[in-house]
């Protein structure tokens, strides 16, 4: 049993690195985007499917739940409930993104705001659904990694 219980430590581990890590991309992310939040706001206004009314919202909630939530969780604070929001904001990301690319002109994904500039990966439509498709993907494994102890049955038994 003592065996079981470091392997759900470890497991544990691996889940909130992975989930930490995440978390720092979407704050660092979201500060980017503010760092420059007029350039993210002209961005977002080449999309065909926003509506013009909503981009000044648009382009403020979205690096501002960036930073909040991967904060959140990073500072210890609700973290299921973050974790949740997060791959929540990155599937709507995913929608957002491959239904502009259906219904209009392929967008820049812009992930990184201000930073896109100096980073070499593919900005395009489909780096940015493959990007926030893989971070919410990291989330979920890292929340079943993490799951508490008591939810982990080992040979039938809780362990």
């Amino acid at each position: 049993m003592h065996r079981e219980l470091i392997e759900v430590n470890v497991r544990a581990a691996i889940g909130s690195i992975l989930c930490g890590s995440v978390m720092a991309a979407l704050v660092i992310a979201g500060v980017a985007k503010l760092s420059d939040a007029a350039e993210f706001e002209r961005h977002l206004s080449r999309w065909k499917t926003l509506p013009g009314i909503l981009l000044p919202w648009i382009s403020l909630a979205v690096p501002v739940s960036e930073v909040l939530l991967g904060g959140a969780w990073l500072l210890g604070l609700a973290r299921g409930f973050t974790r949740l929001a997060a791959i929540a904001m990155l599937l709507a990301f995913v929608t957002a993104l491959a239904i502009e690319q259906f219904v209009a002109e392929a967008p820049e994904c812009r992930c990184f705001g201000v930073l896109d500039r100096w980073l070499v990966h593919s900005s395009a439509t489909r780096g940015g659904v493959f990007k926030a498709g893989l971070l919410a993907g990291l989330l979920a494994l890292s929340g079943w990694l993490c799951r508490p102890a008591s939810e982990v049955r080992v040979n039938g038994v809780r362990a």
